[in-house]
């Protein structure tokens, strides 16, 4: 009975060891089976959500190129002159995702390209992204070129394109060229770690981009893709081994079909292994030392005091494994008090284990949690027995990090709570390299605002929430006044610090319900939520304008700018979201016509005027081309002598249906969009043809003034050779100015001015004392002539009224500057008699004469020689 009670004992005491070792060691073989499965489910998910990532830039990235290349298709009139001068407005906009917009003819010749004159007219008519057109040419759709060496560029390029039509037929190509690079600066926002791989595919097979950058694969063909075919589904992942470099990847692709791409993202499935490999080798540990806890109890139990030394030697090489440990690891009591901690929690949170011995885990709480965070861990801890999570807690130097946590309750034998084992690791980089991917996807990185993508994605959430709740909101576009002359005048740095300054004005001028976002550029928009009242949008627009109206300081200069806003409303302007941004930018442009610095509602009228707008501009693009315009001096008599000794050039528009158009009809409009300059030009060029008509009818010191736009004056480079080629003497050659182009005051206006007038150019003020009239700019600028404003002569009656005293004071200051004075819109007799009491020098206007044809003014000239 002792003999078999001798072998019974011990061996069930190694019978419940053998069986606790298999079921700690069956339970650890689950879990890593679990982690590994969740490590490759979480690769699997990254791979998709960078993929997925990536393709909606490209996406977003190729509905951009398709607007240049629609805005532009449409400003292209055969004219590359013109169409370069629209390209260069846009320069801005364009160069930023593409650095050639290039038109080819329908034969395959090189029209125009901003990167080198095409006067060599290359021939691109075996190129991909032509013949496509040529091959449909009744078909408008944007294609999509593989990667190719550009003819005029020499430089690695896809070609995104669309065909361009005439009367119906296909008449060229127009194309925008993108560096396949361009997509890897995006790339470079993603967590890239080494042998991880961004690559962009055609449907056909081809490579089109791909980062970490190599050329060497632009245009490779692949075959046996799993996401190739009509079949293949949107997205998904696959494994293979990379035929370009030999290793093995995880990819994820997601694709494009309105665009015939496909983004594949891969990641190295060596590195990708890493954590779980990690994860599992902890694991180990830990079941080590809990197997060597088991023997130890076992040995214990079965030896008792025989096996003292070698349980010693057992406990030794546990502890080995547990303070070797790359896992944080720290004991406690079942009252919570710290036990011991290994070196890796030393490593991690920078305390030692003499400075937590005896004290709670909150020596490292970061007060992030709230209560109900802490209420909800311990009575899962306490139910459960173990709880998993991230934790923020806090480092001995104060630092906030992130970590990965799991608590676990050892029980003694009589089921008492004896001590619970924390392991955790930090994760703060993991978890911000999220957050910085989510930030630039859909945040502007100048102003910190929502950017474009994260403004239409609020816009259609706003426009769901309105239906469902029967509310309105209100879509404002804002667009700052002259924001380009702050980056002309004080350089790209100041203007980047003023746009941000706004952002941050805008944000405090708007309730937390509200919404701002930065389209691009010096464009911004506001969402106004729940509106009850349209004089809820008022408040908000004027508050909006007064913010923005205080003074900026940007380097060192007090800068003031405006703002012009345009509103539309939803749903009383329209339920379509696409419609109201448009709306909005329409009554914004209204804003900026009517006097800036203002807001304006949208209404039906606008819709038509915009229609008006876009058909006058293409109608004037066709006047340029054919020359419509025509020119008629008006005289200008010398009050002394009655004899006509100047003449005013004024342009008039022979429009083919609405007949003799005045200047003020589109000449604001040729200015805004960029065509006054060369309506200017052609103007020059016939003044001086006609000064030369009219050698034999008057004297060499006979002048023809000619109107100048302050935007001509910026932005021309050396008006003294445009005037040289027509052999005509400069003294001849008036140029009226407005005190805008005074106020300018740039380097390029001034230089152009003082370079005029040394040569032999005349100025003359115009509309003098309807502008700022500071009579500095009489001295500080060579002006021969002032032009007194037809509003002041009009009311000319006696000595006492206010604009005789006006007049009188004009004429006086101006001979004492030696400045000749000239007053326009004379019409009556009593006008001229006052005005030649008051000393005037000149007079024009209807009185005595209109403005006249060219041969009709020769026909004066010739009668007063008579």
């Amino acid at each position: 009975m002792d003999l078999e009670r001798k072998y019974t004992w011990p061996f069930k005491v190694g019978l419940i060891a053998t069986l606790c070792l298999v079921l700690v060691w069956a339970t650890a073989f689950l879990e890593i089976q679990h982690n590994n499965e969740q490590e490759h489910y979480q690769s699997e998910q990254r791979v998709i959500s960078r993929s997925r990532i990536f393709g909606e830039y490209v996406a977003s990235t190729i509905k951009r190129l398709d607007e240049i290349l629609l805005d532009s298709r449409q400003f292209w009139t055969g004219d590359w002159s013109v169409f370069s001068k629209y390209i260069q407005s846009k320069h801005e906009n364009i160069s930023d995702i593409a650095f050639q917009i290039a038109v080819i003819d329908k034969d395959g010749r090189l029209l125009f390209s901003n990167l080198a004159p095409a006067t060599d007219r290359t021939d691109l008519s075996q190129r991909e992204h032509f013949k496509v057109h040529q091959d449909h040419p009744t078909e408008d759709q944007l294609f999509i070129s593989k990667p190719l060496i550009g003819k005029v560029s020499k430089k690695w390029s896809i070609q995104f394109s669309r065909p361009i039509f005439k009367d119906g037929k296909f008449a060229g190509v127009i194309v925008a060229s993108v560096d396949p690079k361009h997509f890897g600066l995006f790339a470079q926002t993603l967590k890239i770690d080494n042998g991880d791989v961004i690559s962009i595919i055609r449907d056909t097979g081809e490579r089109m981009a791909r980062y970490p950058i190599d050329e060497s694969s632009y245009g490779q063909k692949l075959t046996d893709l799993p996401f190739m075919g009509s079949n293949a589904p949107f997205s998904g992942v696959f494994q293979r081994q990379s035929a370009h470099d030999g290793i093995s990847r995880l990819y994820g692709f997601y694709r494009l079909p309105a665009n015939g791409l496909t983004i594949l993202a891969g990641e190295s499935t060596e590195v990708a292994g890493l954590p779980a490999n990690e994860y599992r080798n902890l694991i180990i540990a830990y079941v080590v030392a809990i197997s060597f806890l088991i023997a130890f109890a076992a040995f214990l139990i079965w030896r008792r005091g025989e096996e003292k030394q070698r349980s010693e030697r057992a406990l030794n090489i546990a502890s080995m494994v547990y303070k070797n440990s790359s896992e944080a690891m720290l004991i406690t009591d079942k009252h919570g008090i710290i036990l011991t901690v290994n070196s890796a929690f030393t490593e991690l949170t920078g305390y030692d284990l003499d400075e937590v011995v005896g004290k709670t885990p909150h020596i490292l709480n970061s007060d992030i949690q709230d209560k109900d965070f802490w209420r909800n861990f311990w009575s899962e801890l306490n139910s459960k027995g173990s709880w998993k999570g991230e934790v923020y807690n806090r480092r001995k130097n104060g630092e906030i990090y992130i970590e990965q946590l799991v608590v676990d309750t050892i029980f003694t034998k009589d089921s008492d709570e004896c001590f619970r084992v924390a392991l955790f690791h930090d994760v703060t980089r993991d978890k911000n390299n999220q957050e910085l991917i989510l930030q630039q996807a859909n945040f502007d990185g100048l102003t910190g605002l929502p950017n474009r993508r994260l403004f239409l994605e609020k816009l259609n959430q706003e426009a769901i929430r309105s239906q469902r709740g029967d509310a309105k909101f209100a879509l404002i576009f804002l667009d700052l006044d002259h924001f380009k002359d702050i980056n002309d005048s004080l350089g790209h740095t100041a203007g980047d610090e003023l746009l941000s300054i706004v952002g941050s004005r805008l944000s405090q001028a708007i309730r937390q319900v509200d919404t701002v976002a930065r389209m691009g550029g010096d464009e911004f928009t506001l969402i106004l939520s729940g509106l009850v009242q349209i004089f809820d949008v008022e408040v908000v627009a004027r508050k909006v304008l007064e913010q923005l109206s205080s003074p900026y300081l940007l380097q060192a200069e007090e800068v003031y700018v405006s703002a012009s806003l345009g509103i539309a409303i939803y749903p009383d302007d329209t339920q379509d979201i696409e419609e109201l941004i448009r709306y909005a930018d329409q009554a914004m442009y209204v804003s900026k016509e009517t006097g800036r610095n203002r807001y304006t509602f949208f209404s039906a009228s606008m819709q038509e005027d915009a229609a008006r707008r876009m058909k006058l501009i293409n109608e004037m693009h066709i006047a340029l081309k054919e020359e419509q315009w025509e020119i008629h001096y008006q005289p200008i008599v010398e009050l002394e002598t009655g004899k006509v000794c100047k003449a005013e050039a004024l342009v008039r528009w022979n429009h083919p249906t609405r007949g003799n158009m005045q200047p003020g009809e589109f000449i604001p409009l040729a200015e805004e969009v960029g065509l006054i300059e060369e309506i200017d030009a052609w103007m020059l060029k016939k003044v001086c043809m006609d000064l030369a008509t009219l050698n034999d009818v008057v004297d060499e010191q006979f002048q023809i003034s000619v109107n100048r736009s302050a935007r001509e004056f910026r932005h021309s480079k050396d008006y003294i050779e445009k005037l040289a080629k027509f052999d005509v003497p400069l003294e001849r050659i008036v140029l009226e100015i407005t005190e805008g182009v005074l106020m300018d005051e740039s380097l390029a206006t001034v230089e152009n001015i003082q370079k005029l007038y040394q040569a032999g150019v005349s100025f003359a003020l115009d509309d003098f004392g309807t502008g700022y009239s500071s009579m500095s700019y009489l001295r500080r600028f060579p002006v021969a002539f002032l032009k007194i404003d037809q509003s002041f002569v009009s009311n000319l009656n006696d000595f006492s009224s206010k604009d005789s005293a006006f007049c009188e004071s004009i004429i006086s200051l101006a001979h004492k500057l030696r400045v000749k004075v000239i007053a326009e819109g004379v019409e009556t007799l009593e006008q001229v008699n006052w005005l030649r009491r008051l000393g005037c020098d000149y007079v024009q206007g209807y009185y005595y004469f209109k403005p006249v044809s060219i041969n009709e003014f020769y026909k004066i000239l010739a009668k007063q020689n008579t």
